[in-house]
């Protein structure tokens, strides 16, 4: 990519930021800055403007996040609706049993996967690499993976990595950067 594509792609994302900015501002600072990376990586991988704002918004309801207010402002913005539902899927519930031996991550997404629809699907599962990836790089520069965590990673990676079935360039992007961190052969999808 040229350093001109490089502007246009930062600024791009720049002005999506800006719009998004209000409701990001409600989440506890180190969650804002969080929400700014998983975003700006969809956004990097080539996602549009619903599926980088489910990145940056996936955090937005557990983090004490209003339903309704998140509801107007995604149709304020021209939104798509699966949006909403992207980021309410990746909402963590919990009142949900975690069914696999501490496994958080991978009991919600084996519960939620089965009940998208297939397009919306796809987004959530992009949306979970990325907010994983920056967990697996914000636990390498503070001092390294940990084999449980690894392990978790590898275990939620692979399992996402058999149901997504979307467009190729997108998985593939983010694949190679959590194959690279996890030091494992590539991730593929199917």
């Amino acid at each position: 990519m040229k350093l001109a594509e490089l502007h246009t792609v930062s600024e791009t994302f720049r002005k999506h930021l800006q719009r998004i900015r209000p409701l990001l501002t409600a989440m506890p600072q180190r969650k804002q800055e969080h929400s700014q990376r998983v975003g700006r990586t969809l956004h990097r991988a080539g996602l549009g403007q619903a599926g980088v704002s489910a990145g940056l918004l996936h955090d937005y309801l557990e983090r004490g996040g209003d339903l309704t207010t998140l509801q107007a402002h995604l149709d304020e913005l021209d939104l798509p609706e699966h949006t909403l539902h992207i980021i309410t899927a990746l909402t963590h519930d919990k009142e949900e049993p975690d069914e696999l031996a501490g496994n958080q991550p991978l009991a919600q997404i084996r519960r939620i996967l089965p009940k998208l629809d297939p397009g919306i699907r796809d987004l959530a599962i992009l949306t979970k690499m990325a907010d994983r990836l920056d967990n697996l790089q914000k636990r390498a520069r503070r001092g390294g993976i940990g084999p449980n965590y690894r392990r978790k990673s590898l275990e939620l990676m692979h399992y996402l990595s058999s149901h997504y079935n979307g467009p190729g360039p997108y998985f593939a992007r983010l694949a190679a950067i959590i194959s690279k961190v996890l030091k494992i052969r590539g991730l593929s999808a199917g």
